[in-house]
């Protein structure tokens, strides 16, 4: 399984770091492993780099993208996609910081479905992966 971080970039530090998101990865897998004394000051960087999530807006644009499918369900902000024909088991979890992807597929169909909306980039930090969900193929 993969576990996928989502989070929404600004626009204008993605403008500043576009050239390399080794940084930003970087930056993400420090406040990821922050200690409780820095959270404060993790906060205010977080703050900085990301934007919310509106989470209704982005709830209803995944909903009604994989309503008809026999493979989807959805409880509250959680999307399931259970396909057993590509045997795809795909857990997306939208909170009002990021989005949490838990997947058996490293081409979720969560991800394909999110690149519409730009400055989402993604951070595996079990794995030490990172890309813009806008530059998937």
């Amino acid at each position: 399984m993969r576990e996928f971080y989502i989070f929404y970039i600004n626009n204008e530090f993605k403008y500043n770091i576009k050239l390399d998101p080794y940084i930003l990865y970087k930056v993400f897998e420090e406040l990821h492993n922050i200690n409780k004394i820095d959270m404060k000051y993790g906060v205010n960087i977080y703050n900085n780099i990301t934007k919310p999530i509106n989470k209704k807006f982005m709830n209803n644009k995944i909903y009604n993208e994989y309503k008809n499918n026999d493979s989807y369900t959805k409880f509250m902000n959680n999307h399931r996609y259970n396909d057993y024909y590509s045997n795809e088991k795909s857990l997306l979890i939208v909170k009002n910081s990021y989005i949490k992807l838990d997947t058996s597929s490293i081409n979720s169909s969560f991800l394909k479905s999110l690149q519409k909306f730009k400055n989402l980039f993604v951070c595996d930090f079990n794995n030490k992966d990172y890309f813009w969900v806008e530059s998937i193929a």
